[in-house]
């Protein structure tokens, strides 16, 4: 039987921490390196989103105020603004009765 010095124990017990700590670093960056490629994609999208969610509020916009100016022309403006915000009324009612449907 061969004898084990303490000194020798604790040198092999140093390079099985040593061998473990960089294995768990390694697979530590891999993650987080994934999910920093994720949120980075994810970003990305929710930018994408944003503008095009602006540009359709800017379009929206441009389309009620062409609508005031073309019912402005043939009755007069008040009753025009009147007209419009009741048929956005209405639309708005009709999407919430959907969404609820929906849920």
């Amino acid at each position: 039987m061969s004898k084990v010095s303490v000194s020798d124990f604790i040198i092999a017990v140093s390079d099985l921490i040593e061998a473990q700590s960089s294995e768990l670093q390694k697979s530590w960056s891999e993650f987080f390196d994934k999910e920093r490629s994720k949120n980075v994609k994810l970003f990305f999208k929710i930018g994408l989103i944003a503008v095009f969610s602006f540009l359709i509020l800017l379009g929206f916009i441009t389309f009620l105020y062409a609508t005031y100016l073309l019912l402005s022309k043939f009755i007069p403006q008040y009753l025009a603004v009147y007209i419009i915000s009741g048929l956005f009324f209405i639309i708005t009612l009709f999407l919430g009765m959907k969404i609820k449907n929906d849920s």
